[in-house]
């Protein structure tokens, strides 16, 4: 049965050869030939850059890759600035806070200059007292 098939493969290709013969001169399936090789050629040349673009796109793809954990990083490094920035802020204005209101009025000063006024008077008057 293989032996069957095989012999009208080889009895329709023989037929095939038969006919190519009576209808194409030997110029024209040389020059064919000729063109199937030219595409062959570009099929291998596009094949090839087709796998150096491939390989490019990989490493484009890989420092992308690493600029994204990059731009992560420092996203959180600029997050956490902004937080020490922040609390920075908050201690200033409580240090104004406490500039602004722990500044002695005029009453204050008056009472400062009062009792300053009032040991020296008590210490003239000790030492009045003592002589």
């Amino acid at each position: 049965m293989i032996l069957l098939a095989l012999s009208r493969s080889a009895a329709a290709e023989s037929s095939f050869w038969d006919v190519l013969q009576n209808q194409v001169s030997v110029e024209e399936f040389k020059a064919f030939i000729l063109y199937v090789q030219e595409l062959e050629a570009e099929n291998a040349a596009l094949n090839n850059k087709i796998s150096v673009l491939e390989e490019s796109l990989a490493e484009t793809r890989q420092r992308v890759i690493k600029l994204e954990e990059l731009v992560e990083t420092r996203d959180g490094e600029i997050k956490l600035l902004e937080s020490e920035n922040l609390m920075l802020r908050q201690q200033v204005t409580e240090y104004k806070f406490l500039y602004e209101n722990t500044k002695p009025t005029a009453f204050d000063k008056a009472a400062t200059v009062g009792l300053g006024a009032g040991v020296a008077a008590v210490l003239y008057f000790l030492v009045q007292f003592a002589n």
